[in-house]
């Protein structure tokens, strides 16, 4: 049934692809530098093989996610989550999973010895950041693992600092290699993962302020709508884009004119059929952020020549998964709420979280239930963040 349903899943990439795959998609995206791979996935080569595997293979549609199937049995010692988060999947509550998959359900094989184990969970979490860590058990349980963690944020919590492996991981997500771009972005982000109620949702969407996402010094990296875009479609949906065709002979970044802004001037010069298709569906998501100056990173309602702003839009990715549906938005700040109650970009955000982990660990890619039981997790918990890195650690792939 799964396999099926994941055929289903690649069938409709493969069909949205055809429809675009003449793409020109060349005009306005070259200051993307860091490009579509942003957590690729895994290790290859894994006994627990990837439903949907990591590589950017350049397809506007294709998962970069992990996946894979593994046995059941086994248990978490610890029993449920030991924080409850605010903010999520939206108003009903109703799960991201593909399929529910408790701890009773996952097969552990023999366990990593203390010391290995307790190294992953250091090396995740702090990426070798000096300081004290908890000291490795008698025995490895999954529960101790997510206890573990609990530790280790705590403490972080209290002394005010941001954990060294978080810090890797969303610079990873958000493509700013960089260690001297945007570190407040980062900081502030990263301290969501030590408090006992930090949610995505909140990430990008929070109850008060501005989001990740509209971050000034994030719109300064991303400057142009059709690189704004090219960012956000694969980092919020795991989908990749088709490489750019040299179809025409205006290359570079797009300017507005007296009396066209560059949205109007982009979609201009990318009306044949050839570019249409992958801008019409790019460029929407990427104007949403139109209303963030790309030189200054300051809210704006007009551009540099005094004309009104536009940045409404509409994007559909319904029919590309499971829990594909339309967004409607009039700027990225009405956009933001609905990507954060989102089953389809919360999947992405777990599974670009579990495969940075997992390659910089050097462990295989996480099977089909394995990412199902963390995403679960992540689910019930209201998209909390601690419990993404709880979940993630009692896996058997992680404590194996």
């Amino acid at each position: 049934m799964h396999e099926f349903s994941g055929f289903l899943l690649r069938a409709s990439a493969i069909a949205l692809l055809l429809q675009l795959g003449a793409c020109g998609g060349r005009y306005d995206i070259g200051d993307r530098a860091e490009g579509g791979a942003n957590a690729s996935g895994g290790s290859a080569g894994s006994a627990r093989t990837s439903e949907a595997s990591g590589g950017a293979s350049g397809k506007v549609g294709e998962s970069r996610g992990s996946g894979g199937s593994v046995a059941s049995g086994g248990s978490v010692a610890s029993g449920g989550s030991s924080v409850t988060g605010t903010g999520g999947d939206g108003a009903g509550g109703a799960s991201c999973a593909n399929y529910q998959v408790d701890a009773s359900m996952l097969a552990y094989g023999t366990l990593a010895a203390p010391e290995v184990a307790n190294e992953r969970i250091r090396l995740l979490l702090s990426d070798g950041m000096a300081g004290p860590f908890p000291a490795p058990p008698d025995a490895v349980t999954p529960g101790w693992a997510a206890q573990t963690v609990d530790a280790y944020l705590d403490s972080m919590l209290l002394s005010d600092l941001v954990p060294g492996g978080v810090e890797r991981f969303m610079r990873s997500w958000l493509g700013l290699h960089d260690a001297n771009v945007a570190q407040t972005l980062i900081t502030s982000s990263g301290a969501s993962f030590t408090r006992a109620d930090g949610t995505f949702s909140q990430l990008i969407a929070p109850t008060e302020g501005t989001g990740l996402l509209q971050d000034p010094a994030l719109n300064r990296v991303h400057t142009s709508i059709s690189n704004r875009g090219a960012f956000l479609f694969p980092t919020l949906f795991c989908s990749t884009l088709v490489p750019p065709i040299n179809t025409g002979d205006i290359t570079g970044p797009i300017m507005g004119t007296p009396t066209l802004t560059r949205r109007q001037v982009l979609a201009s010069v990318t009306s044949a059929p050839a570019c249409a298709g992958c801008h019409n569906f790019v460029d929407s998501v990427g104007a949403s952020l139109e209303v963030i100056d790309p030189t200054t990173g300051a809210r704006r309602s007009v551009d540099e020549n005094g004309l009104s702003i536009d940045a409404s839009g509409t994007l559909s990715t319904v029919g590309i998964s499971n829990f594909g549906r339309t967004y409607t938005f009039t700027s990225i700040d009405d956009l933001a709420p609905e990507l954060a109650s989102s089953c389809e970009v919360a999947r992405c955000f777990v599974t670009s979280y579990v495969n940075e982990g997992t390659a910089a660990l050097g462990l295989p890619a996480l099977g089909n239930d394995e990412l199902e039981f963390v995403i679960t997790r992540f689910s019930d918990s209201h998209f909390s963040l601690r419990e993404l890195a709880r979940a993630f650690v009692q896996t058997p792939t992680f404590l194996e």
